[in-house]
């Protein structure tokens, strides 16, 4: 197996691990009684950040395995610009 296929496999097992993250995440929103936008735009949010962690961080890592000071450099790196184009380089694999 290659490199390139084995990251790949690699995101694609984080991806998976991470989805009941975010269902469940989805879940507690919604009991919370927030609007549909408002849960969609925070589910957008933390799905931005996880790839984030596995296209931006090194080593790759699982959502609950961030820490705060992969929090701020995401933060820092959005603010100055570092990743506008994150939706380019991820592959359509992982939205599905």
């Amino acid at each position: 197996m290659s490199d390139e296929n084995s990251y790949d496999a690699r995101v694609r097992v984080i991806r998976a691990y991470n989805q009941p993250i975010l269902n469940d995440f989805r879940a507690w929103l919604e009991q919370a009684g927030l609007s549909e936008k408002t849960v969609r735009n925070h589910i957008d949010n933390i799905d931005f950040f996880t790839h984030y962690l596995v296209y931006y961080d090194d080593p790759l890592k699982k959502l609950d395995e961030a820490d705060g000071s992969d929090v701020r450099m995401f933060v820092f790196d959005n603010e100055r610009g570092a990743h506008p184009n994150i939706w380019g380089i991820v592959p359509a694999c992982c939205f599905d």
